[in-house]
Formats: C-alpha cells, structure tokens, sequence
C-alpha cells in the first residue's frame, strides 16, 4: 500500500493529550498509521486479521489502541449487510491555525507513526516559543497590556521562557526538560530532536561559551566538578567550554506562516487553555474524563 498523506496534520488539543497521556499518544498513532495506508480512512470489511495485515503488529497492542480511540470518540463502525466498516475520524482541526504539520517522512509501521505523533509535538512546543515572543514584542511596543500578560501567563505554565523587563530572552530548552515535557525517556527525546533537526522540521543551534583560562586558575577544583555534571568540558588545547541548553527555531517555509497566523492560534487556544471538552464520557476503567475535542 502506498502512503495516502502527503502532509500530516494534527490539531493542537490532540497533541497536548498525547503529551499528558503516553497511551492516548500510540492510539492516535495507530490511527495516523491507518489512515496513511487506507483509503478514505475506512477499513472496509473490518475483522481482528484484516487489521493486524493493515498495521503489521500483533493484535494485543491493537486491541488496546482501538479501545482508547473509542473511548475519546475517534472512530465510527458502520454495519453494511452482512460486514462491518470502521472509519477512524479525522486527526485535525475544523480551524487550520489550530493545527500543527508537517510533512509525511514516511508511515510504514507503527513506530514510525508514533515519531511522527511526537515530531509533531515538539514542533507545538516551539511554536509555543514563537507566540510568546511575538506577544512579548507587541505589548513591549504598543503597550498591549493584555498581550504582555497572556504572553508572561504562558511563560509560568509552560516553563519555556524568561523574560526581563518585558525583553524575551531565549535561554533555550534542555533535553531533560524537553523529556518531561513530552512525556517519554531522554534517549527518545534526544532522536526526536536529531530527527527535526535533520529534516528541517525544527532548527537546532548549540549554544557553547569558551571560558578564558584564567578564571579556572584560581580553583581547579570547580573545574573538575562542573566536568562532572557534564557543564562544562576541556578541550586538548586546556580550553575550558561552558555547555548551555540549545536553542530551536522553526524554519521558514516555503509559503511562510506569518507572525499574525502564529498569534492567532495561540491566542485562540490560550483563551480556552482551562476549558475542556468531554467526548464519549468518562473512561470506564479509570474514571479519567476525556478531555479532547476532534474535527
């Protein structure tokens, strides 16, 4: 079967429940790989064999995904005389700014759909950057306050970015805080950044500070601590480099995505950050209420 998608794209309440919920993330993933391989998004004649043929993955795993789907109201069965078709519902937003994209790098299995799920969750998570600094910059300029404190109200919640005197100051993210954020292990994480990085999908720029000499001089000691934690490093020159977190930028497409359409998305979502929308009730085995409106 041949890849059905061209550009993947996810609405931002679906990536932020990835995010909060790890197995809410792989059922979305399952669903994604589906839809690339299916035509119209609909397995026609659905049975347990007709699915595993479809994914390539054991039954098990697949039962507990299409579960989950259910549960969140992401599927629909549709009973035609004597068989039984199921359509997964569409991943993205009725509103495109709502929705995050990219391009499809190729859906074959299940685990290249879940790196897509999280390729596009990480993009969410810079663009976030992107929306703060360009609200900070506005109310700085045109003393919006409303703006600067959305803009700052953003920076609290997500942990992101610092701002001073109302100037945003980008001290970049670090692969831990980016693994919590996520929800999933460093090693992960750290493919997933090298992933975007390589695909253009997210800019990744190192940030390394070169520390003269003699400020080491007067206690060796501290240097071989800050080596330790992995701060810092000598080169073979007794060159002391300072290590910080990188900075990631998104790069601008070809159709560039203005600062206006940024704003607006965010603006939009942020307005309802405290709101939630309840689809299919609660989940019968944990009691957790869904969360997560869908197109």
């Amino acid at each position: 079967m041949k890849n059905q998608l061209q550009t993947i794209s996810i609405s931002c309440n679906l990536l932020n429940e990835a995010m909060a919920y790890n197995k809410f993330a792989n059922a979305m993933a399952m669903s994604l790989l589906i839809k690339n391989k299916v035509t119209s998004s609909t397995v026609v004649g659905y049975t347990k064999k007709e699915l595993c043929n479809i994914t390539g993955c054991d039954y098990r795993p697949l039962k507990k995904h299409f579960k989950i789907l259910q549960e969140y109201g992401m599927v629909r069965e549709d009973k035609v005389k004597n068989r039984k078709d199921i359509t997964f519902l569409s991943l993205k937003d009725k509103k495109a700014e709502k929705n995050i994209s990219m391009e499809n790098l190729g859906i074959n299995t299940l685990e290249d759909a879940k790196k897509h799920v999280y390729l596009l969750c990480f993009k969410m998570i810079i663009e976030r950057k992107r929306w703060v600094k360009r609200q900070l910059f506005l109310s700085h300029n045109f003393k919006q306050a409303e703006t600067g404190k959305e803009a700052k109200r953003m920076c609290r919640k997500y942990g992101l970015n610092r701002y001073e005197n109302d100037q945003y100051i980008d001290y970049g993210i670090s692969v831990a805080t980016l693994s919590k954020m996520l929800g999933i292990c460093r090693e992960r994480t750290q493919e997933i950044i090298n992933m975007a990085d390589k695909n253009r999908i997210v800019i990744k720029k190192k940030r390394i500070e070169k520390i003269t000499p003699e400020y080491y001089d007067q206690t060796r000691k501290y240097i071989t601590e800050d080596i330790k934690h992995k701060n810092s490093f000598v080169s073979k020159t007794c060159n002391v480099y300072k290590v910080y977190a990188n900075i990631y930028s998104i790069p601008q497409p070809q159709k560039a995505e203005t600062d206006t359409t940024i704003e607006k998305k965010w603006t939009d979502l942020t307005k309802n950050s405290t709101e939630t929308a309840q689809i299919g009730g609660e989940n019968p085995q944990n009691g957790r209420e869904n969360r997560v409106k869908t197109a």
